[in-house]
């Protein structure tokens, strides 16, 4: 489900999932990486990649190309940092949760939106630091449950996008928008 990822000169960062509990994540892993699509000789097409990832995974969300690193998700709300050229990776760090909206980079940080509603920023670079962690809503036990792929109830955050300086962030039933207090 995650969407390609393009970072120029033909190449894209590709993220895949484990699926829906699957065990073997090892083999998901080798599906993520980076491609590289070039033209032959004879003027057909091939792709190839330049380097597979040895555990990052993603869950919904696409991974994140940023400032020469990569960022996935995986389904258990494992954030990975790899080098965007070699795919060596530089840090794993569980978040509060799996993610279905693809994560936004803010300048020197980046916005992790979870599934549940969490909202984590961590710093943009190669060590991993969490500078803030924040819910959208308030679970309640009274709330209703929102429907979602896959069974399950409560509400999920589907989608977040950056626009004029606010935070969009969308679930099933509610629009957010999020600005600064300046």
């Amino acid at each position: 489900t995650p969407t390609p990822v393009p970072v120029g000169n033909g190449k894209f960062l590709i993220g895949a999932t484990v699926g829906r509990g699957e065990g073997d994540s090892g083999k998901a892993a080798e599906s993520n990486g980076l491609i590289a699509i070039r033209k032959s000789d004879d003027g057909s097409f091939r792709v190839e990649y330049v380097w597979k990832a040895k555990r990052a995974t993603s869950s919904f969300g696409s991974p994140l190309a940023y400032r020469g690193l990569a960022y996935f998700v995986n389904a258990t709300g494992v954030l990975f940092c790899l080098d965007l050229e070699t795919g060596e990776e530089r840090y794993s760090n569980r978040l509060a949760d799996s993610i279905w909206a693809t994560p936004i980079p803010l300048g020197d940080r980046i916005a992790v939106f979870g599934k549940g509603g969490t909202v984590s920023i961590v710093a943009a670079g190669p060590e991993f630091e969490k500078l803030a962690e924040n819910s959208t809503w308030e679970a309640a036990a009274t709330e209703p449950a929102t429907a979602r792929p896959g069974g399950g109830g409560g509400p999920v955050l589907y989608a977040a996008v950056y626009v004029q300086d606010r935070l969009l962030l969308r679930r099933g039933d509610v629009l957010y928008c999020v600005a600064s207090r300046r």
